[in-house]
């Protein structure tokens, strides 16, 4: 097997002022690129006819090794992906995809660099072979010091959620750029149910607590102040009763999706998007939850929950946040 050094450009809004180090890959700037493997990158956007901005977009490079140039990029695609999800996590809203297919693959001592091109990532006939080749070079993060909560979780084995966060965050992504309204939902059903279900069990009320509305379960365990707050907040009980009659609508709607292939038009636009929006802000919420959970050494999903009162009362937005979303159902302003 060869060592195969992989390059792709990142179509993020992030300032990228120096390397960071995200485990098994490197965000990097243009200014590292090598004369020949500009050229490269340059080949690949004409020949994909893409126009992203060359000089100023971050780089995530990996290093795997590999048969040859397709199974090199189909392993490295698999660390660059995570890496892309964790390094940009609420950027794709207003976002097409962050991890692009602009970029170049060459060996390791090689001078000259393949561009990447869609005849490369494509290819339906690409064969799953066991063995076929991995990631073998893990960036060195005593130089490339973590300085986000994101790039913590990627470095550090130490927290058992990882997994879980990557997935869902992964899904969160495809719900984002998928039209059906309905696989839409699906996608955002699978996300938020890989950090929130614990064996079998009704989840309908963690999704209410993280929306705003704590129920008895959780309100018990709260600050009498910060329960006080929700209350004075305008039409705050009236929504909370809907949107509790809500969750169980949309628990429903996935239900008789997967059970009776329910399709697009079996349901209203309007409904779908107000559903697609609750879960959207939900998982908004979640996901900082969780990151959040980092500082304080909490390590599994289970875990999380255990102390999700406390990191709620932590939260200085949490008002605001339930104001918000308050204010925007009640107005049926459903945009993100």
């Amino acid at each position: 097997m060869n060592k195969y050094l992989c390059v792709r450009l990142l179509n993020t809004s992030q300032l990228v002022q120096q390397s960071k180090s995200f485990g098994w890959v490197d965000i990097r700037l243009s200014s590292f690129d090598l004369p020949f493997e500009n050229i490269a990158i340059e080949k690949s956007q004409t020949l994909q006819n893409t126009k992203y901005d060359l000089k100023n977009l971050p780089r995530i490079v990996t290093i795997v090794e590999a048969n040859n140039v397709r199974f090199a990029y189909f392993e490295a695609n698999k660390v660059m992906e995570e890496a892309a999800d964790f390094f940009d996590i609420f950027a794709f809203f207003t976002k097409d995809e962050i991890l692009t297919n602009v970029g170049f693959i060459r060996e390791i001592n090689a001078t000259a660099a393949e561009p990447i091109t869609s005849s490369l990532y494509l290819d339906s006939s690409f064969p799953f072979v066991p063995g076929a080749g991995g990631i073998i070079f893990n960036f060195n993060h005593e130089f490339f010091k973590p300085v986000s909560m994101e790039q913590m979780l990627l470095i550090s084995n130490n927290y058992e959620y990882r997994n879980d966060l990557s997935r869902s965050i992964n899904w969160w992504r495809k719900a984002k750029s998928e039209k059906n309204l309905n696989i839409k939902l699906l996608f955002l059903w699978i996300a938020l149910e890989s950090l929130t279900r614990i064996e079998d069990e009704d989840i309908l009320y963690k999704l209410m607590l993280i929306l705003g509305f704590p129920t008895k379960k959780y309100s018990s365990q709260l600050n009498n102040i910060l329960l006080k707050d929700l209350t004075k907040i305008e039409n705050y009980r009236a929504i909370r009763n809907n949107i509790d009659d809500l969750l169980e609508k949309i628990r429903k709607h996935r239900n008789h999706i997967v059970h009776d292939g329910f399709r697009m038009h079996d349901l209203d636009t309007h409904i779908a998007t107000k559903y697609n929006f609750i879960l959207n802000n939900y998982l908004t919420r979640l996901i900082n939850y969780f990151l959040s959970a980092i500082n304080q050494n909490i390590t599994t999903v289970s875990g999380v929950w255990e102390n999700m009162p406390k990191l709620i009362e932590n939260d200085t937005q949490y008002i605001q946040h339930t104001e918000s979303l308050i204010e925007k159902y009640a107005t049926s302003n459903f945009s993100q």
